[in-house]
């Protein structure tokens, strides 16, 4: 493949994206990006863990990526096992990720008329926080104003993404 050639040596995502592993929220095709422009980490709920800390990590500070995004998405089927109480198996712990955002904002998650939405943003929102409390090197990049960290929801309905917070400088 004449395409694949072109980045074998070498690779210049301009961003890194945390999304969901939903088959419903494809990265590349929602931003219209191609093979080489995107650095994308799917996990279940977007959740931050040390494996996405590193990657966003490599992809700052090793390649110069100038974007960080977490990408959630609504009907987000994490969001509803969390409502929902599910621990089965491995399942748990990734709910148990979720859950300090669900007690945190329970009051507005639960009164929201699409409660598993509401959580999908506050737990963008939360992750967005996260990176930044965790990871000394993007911290020092965004104070540094070499990156951009924004936070987004995927409205499957619309195919529309909704920026809900956009962080440039600490």
């Amino acid at each position: 493949m004449q395409v694949l050639s072109e980045f074998s040596s070498e690779q210049k995502p301009f961003a890194f994206i945390l999304s969901c592993i939903d088959s419903r929220s494809p990265v590349e095709i929602i931003f219209d990006q191609g093979i080489g422009d995107l650095f994308s980490a799917r996990v279940a709920g977007n959740i931050i863990n040390e494996d996405i800390l590193a990657s966003a990590e490599f992809a700052v500070n090793i390649v110069g990526a100038k974007l960080i995004m977490i990408l959630g998405h609504t009907k987000c089927g994490a969001m509803g096992a969390c409502l929902n109480q599910t621990k089965d198996g491995y399942l748990k712990k990734l709910i148990e990720k979720i859950e300090p955002t669900y007690l945190k904002y329970k009051n507005e998650v639960d009164s929201n008329a699409q409660p598993q939405d509401k959580l999908s943003e506050y737990n963008v929102l939360e992750s967005m926080q996260i990176l930044i409390d965790k990871s000394d090197i993007l911290r020092q990049a965004l104070r540094d104003k070499k990156i951009i960290i924004a936070g987004s929801i995927f409205h499957l309905d619309s195919g529309k993404v909704e920026v809900l917070r956009v962080l440039d400088k600490l």
